[in-house]
């Protein structure tokens, strides 16, 4: 996801924005530091500052070139979600310069006269664009105008204190001058959204939030995907969102890995395709019958409008790990089209997009051998599998180059069946217990990098102390 902001809340760096939340609020005072610690402080200034900028342009994603070029060439960046994060680094960095600002004000801006007459105009010229902004704000109309107003007015009132109090506190020796400043921040930060409509809802908490409860219609789900016995996959295209992330339910729709680039090929076809294709045993759906077999009496709940939904169990659902012994291959567009094919055999063979690593004996065997799920966890699942002949373990996993499989504890390869999912191939026939694991290269490189990070700390604080302790020559 790569929305971002929009251009228009830029405006809300320096004036606050009547009606919005302001995230990306700095204010005039943290401004004016900031144009002090660019001007003072030299090079650190300017990594700081670029960092900033990169970070500001970075938050308003696809909306700009910054961004295609990160996610293309950056190693890692593309499997990051919500680019409006970098407002984080954004802030720190402005913070940062604030911070050298204020520096700048007490030990350089009161000895440089000719500076200070040319700050002190800066600030004037900045209280002038916002008095133009109050008057534009003072005639809006509408149902926030009174809002809209006030907050024009404190933001005016602002720009005349920071013109008035930034000179007088680069002038002055005592502490009086630090604590005046940091007044001013606090004043500025922590009164521009206060008690204002919009930011806070009066009432006691546990009355607001919500309920930690799940819906009743998702408590019954986790009643049963809880058990390897009635486990599947499941439809909530009723409430698509997010069921699997709150409560831990294999929903195919939402923000999970069925969103990856193969798997969202396959969530192009007809519903009871992908029902099939990704082993769906539930469905959650306003219709009180589906176009294929389900189990009777369905459960019935209502919506927040009384409306009434459905919670169908599908009478043979395909299960998340099948052997087949027999496959084709075919270009993803293709299989896409063969898939489509209600006529096509989806549980008897499939379609790979390289060759297995042996021949297949093409007619199953009988018996054709059984596959039963042992273990399902969030990265691991592990099968018993009975095998009379060399086959493919076909399971209903998104493809993903992270997945790793053990066949009786020796790494085996992947191979990627019917467009998004995950084949493990059974060498030899017999009984064995096949293990898939989620450990990508950035797993791996997050941890080393972790390691490497707390080594360099550690001996950052180590090295005074072993400094001293060694005799100088």
């Amino acid at each position: 996801k790569g929305a971002g902001y929009f251009f228009p809340n830029i405006f809300q760096i320096a004036w606050s924005t009547p009606g919005l939340a302001n995230y990306w609020y700095l204010g005039l005072v943290v401004l004016s530091l900031i144009g002090l610690a660019l001007f003072y402080q030299g090079a650190q200034a300017r990594f700081w500052a670029g960092a900033g900028l990169v970070a500001l342009g970075l938050g308003f994603g696809t909306k700009t070139s910054l961004f295609q070029v990160f996610y293309v060439f950056l190693p890692g960046y593309g499997l990051f979600r919500n680019p409006e994060r970098g407002l984080i680094l954004w802030a720190f960095s402005a913070a940062v310069l604030a911070g050298l600002g204020a520096v700048s004000l007490r030990r350089h801006l009161a000895h440089d006269v000719q500076v200070m007459r040319r700050f002190g105009l800066s600030l004037l010229a900045i209280l002038a664009l916002t008095a133009l902004y109050f008057v534009g704000i003072y005639n809006l109309e509408g149902e926030l105008a009174g809002v809209n107003r006030d907050m024009a007015a404190y933001t005016l009132l602002l720009a005349g204190l920071n013109a008035a109090l930034l000179p007088w506190i680069a002038r002055q020796p005592t502490r009086l001058a630090g604590l005046a400043l940091v007044g001013l921040l606090v004043f500025d930060l922590f009164s521009l959204s206060q008690g204002q409509a919009y930011n806070y809802t009066p009432g006691q908490p546990e009355n607001i939030l919500p309920s930690d409860a799940p819906p009743d219609w998702v408590a019954a789900l986790q009643g049963r995907v809880g058990n390897l016995e009635t486990l599947g996959r499941v439809d909530t295209t009723r409430f698509s969102g997010g069921v699997s992330a709150l409560y831990n339910v294999p929903d195919i729709h939402g923000q999970g890995t069925l969103r990856l680039e193969h798997s969202l090929q396959l969530r192009a076809l007809p519903p009871e395709r992908q029902w099939e294709l990704f082993g769906v045993r539930y469905v959650v759906s306003e219709a009180e019958t589906l176009a294929v077999a389900t189990l009777p009496d369905p459960l019935t709940f209502t919506d927040y409008a009384g409306a009434p939904f459905y919670l169908h169990e599908l009478a043979n659902p395909r299960p998340l790990g099948r052997l087949v012994y027999q496959a084709e291959l075919l270009p993803d567009e293709t299989a896409l089209h063969r898939l489509n094919d209600p006529a096509y055999p989806l549980r008897e063979q499939t379609i790979l997009r390289e060759a297995a690593p042996f021949p297949l004996v093409g007619t199953p065997p009988v018996p054709s051998g059984g596959v039963q799920l042992a273990q399902f966890e969030p990265g691991r699942l592990l099968f018993q599998v009975e095998a009379p002949q060399p086959a493919l373990l076909v399971v209903s996993l998104p493809w993903h180059p992270g997945w790793r499989a053990e066949v009786d504890a020796v790494p085996t390869e992947l191979i990627r069946a019917e467009v998004g999912l995950v084949a493990v191939p059974i060498r030899e026939p017999g009984s064995v217990r096949v293990t898939l694991r989620f450990e990508p290269l950035s797993f791996a490189l997050g941890r080393w990098l972790s390691v490497l990070t707390g080594l360099m700390v550690l001996a950052g604080l180590g090295w005074p102390g072993l400094r001293r302790a060694l005799p100088t020559p």
